[in-house]
Order: structure tokens, then C-alpha cells, then sequence
């Protein structure tokens, strides 16, 4: 998508950056949103922001729900480590 930097026409852009948004692409939203764009009219415009907007709100939502799975992993590693009576690093040779 980088190499279509300059062949982007701003309805391209638009089409794009709603596929991109109901797909959540993030790599795809990246990429279009360091894109500079000239639009063609304000209608575009108008659209640009709220698109962008909705980028915002679902980078937000999926970096809050990364941080709830993050914090869970943890919480269930410190409760495997409390439970274990044995450490990691230590081998059993009752077998």
C-alpha cells in the first residue's frame, strides 16, 4: 500500500479508509492515515474527519482491550507461579 502513495486519488482514499476501518486493518489504517491527500471538495472532507475520528476510537478500544488481555496474563501467571510447589527451573528426578 506504501507504493500507492501518489497514485491515491482522494474517493480512492475515502473507499479505502472505509474498508479499512470495518475490516480493522490497522496495519491498512496506518499506512493510509501518513498518506497526505488533497480532497477534492469539502464533502470529502467532511468524511476524511469522521472516518478519522472512528480510526481514533477503534485504535482506543482495541489498545483497551489489549491492556484487559495484558493484565489478565499477568494475573494468571503470578496465580500459576503461587500454586506451583516446585519452581520453573528446577527438574523432578522422582520419576
Amino acid at each position: 500500500m506504501l507504493g500507492e502513495r501518489h497514485l491515491l486519488n482522494s474517493s480512492d482514499w475515502l473507499s479505502k479508509l472505509k474498508v479499512a476501518i470495518v475490516r480493522e486493518d490497522f496495519d491498512s489504517l496506518q499506512t493510509l492515515t501518513a498518506m497526505e491527500i488533497e480532497f477534492q471538495n469539502l464533502q470529502e472532507l467532511e468524511d476524511a474527519k469522521y472516518l478519522l475520528k472512528e480510526t481514533l476510537m477503534i485504535s482506543a478500544r482495541n489498545r483497551d482491550s489489549i491492556q484487559q488481555s495484558l493484565s489478565k496474563v499477568k494475573r494468571n501467571i503470578e496465580i500459576t507461579r503461587s500454586t506451583l510447589s516446585t519452581p520453573f527451573h528446577k527438574i523432578d528426578k522422582s520419576f
